[in-house]
């Protein structure tokens, strides 16, 4: 019998109620898990429910995916409640909408527990993991951002290798998170997929339309060109001037790209190189770039060349776009340090830390005016 741990305790199911059990031929040799709450050993076992061993098998398949009886349990588990995967979807989207994001991971990787082979968790747990990222990338958590992506980038690679047939919602999902994670070839194929199958049954119009918006941006954007994604490759590494090169080279080829510009004005700001990296903006707004980062990255050149007027429109515009991004209410508070009005400099740092106390750029800016 396997050990008990301060959750987990097994129990062996006496053969009278095993054969009372009609839903599934229970084995009187296999113990099953019971929840217990942290009490272990000195559990009452007179508590006994379902409910409690559903919560054992939930917990034991998260902790050990690979259990010499998990499929036992899997079967117990779907067998005794039907509904079981349909009513985890629905309690993780509850706390997605809660924000209460560590239980709806808890809740989405125990529905992969569950039916490993299943694709909904695991498109749950992409879009929550995305989801995660925008939130930190919004924050100016660069790292938390990646690492979030990262995770969504997993999910979506082990559903779109599974060999299963996964639904068109899944392959826009997954095309829209390349495509905004600059994987613009892999962003194109899932994009295509949905286009495809326009006339399926489970494939909805506006589904359709998205994915060829999207697909129409990548193509009259060149974002699948090698050069491109090569450029942006180098940059985000740190190898700002190869990416430079890069970028300038595939906007010989292709100078009304407006994201070449951008990608040619981001290495440059990365280099501190100023005023070369806001003619690239400049350039990329004339030939129609219309995004939040792009007047944000506007901005901070502008605030850099003493520009405070221009810094000031940018960044309204790049607010308007995106009027939750915290990386624009801080540089707000830096063109105001840049102002030398250091009271209203501290009324932006201090909105941000109330939205998100764990802003290092806001904290960093707000010790400085107190010291």
């Amino acid at each position: 019998m396997p050990e008990p741990t301060s959750d987990l305790l097994f129990v062996t199911v006496p053969e009278h109620v095993a054969a009372g059990f009609d839903a599934f031929p229970l084995d009187p040799g296999i113990p099953l898990p019971v929840d217990t709450g942290g009490v272990g050993e000195d559990w009452d076992e007179g508590n006994l429910s379902w409910e409690l061993v559903l919560a054992g098998i939930i917990k034991l398949l998260v902790q050990q995916p690979d259990h010499e009886d998990g499929e036992y349990y899997r079967a117990l588990a779907l067998a005794a409640n039907p509904e079981l995967i349909k009513e985890l979807s629905e309690a993780g989207i509850a706390a997605v909408r809660q924000d209460n994001w560590e239980l709806s991971q808890e809740v989405f990787g125990a529905m992969v527990a569950l039916d490993p082979t299943g694709h909904a968790g695991r498109a749950n747990l992409a879009a929550l993991a995305e989801q995660r990222g925008d939130a930190a990338e919004r924050h100016g958590d660069a790292q938390g951002a990646a690492a979030h992506y990262a995770a969504a980038r997993d999910q979506y690679a082990e559903l779109l290798s599974s060999g299963e047939e996964l639904p068109a919602h899944i392959h826009l999902n997954a095309g829209a998170f390349f495509f905004k994670t600059g994987d613009y070839a892999t962003a194109a194929r899932q994009l295509e997929e949905v286009i495809a199958r326009g006339d399926d049954a489970d494939t909805e119009p506006q589904h359709v339309e998205i994915a060829q918006d999207i697909l129409t941006q990548i193509e009259r954007q060149h974002l699948a060109d090698r050069l491109f994604t090569d450029a942006r490759r180098l940059i985000t590494s740190g190898q700002e001037a190869a990416g430079i090169a890069k970028a300038q080279e595939f906007l010989e080829t292709h100078p009304d790209s407006w994201r070449g510009w951008f990608l040619l004005g981001w290495g440059y700001r990365r280099r501190q190189e100023y005023a070369a990296a806001r003619t690239a903006f400049e350039r990329a707004i004339e030939h129609g770039g219309d995004a939040a980062d792009l007047y944000n990255e506007h901005a901070i050149c502008l605030i850099e060349l003493g520009d405070d007027s221009g810094a000031e429109r940018s960044l309204r515009r790049a607010l308007e776009l995106d009027p939750e991004n915290l990386k624009i209410v801080s540089n707000f508070g830096v063109l105001e340090l840049n102002r030398g009005n250091t009271s209203r400099a501290r009324e932006f740092f201090q909105s941000v830390l109330a939205l998100d106390p764990d802003d290092a750029v806001a904290a960093s800016y707000l010790r400085q005016l107190e010291a």
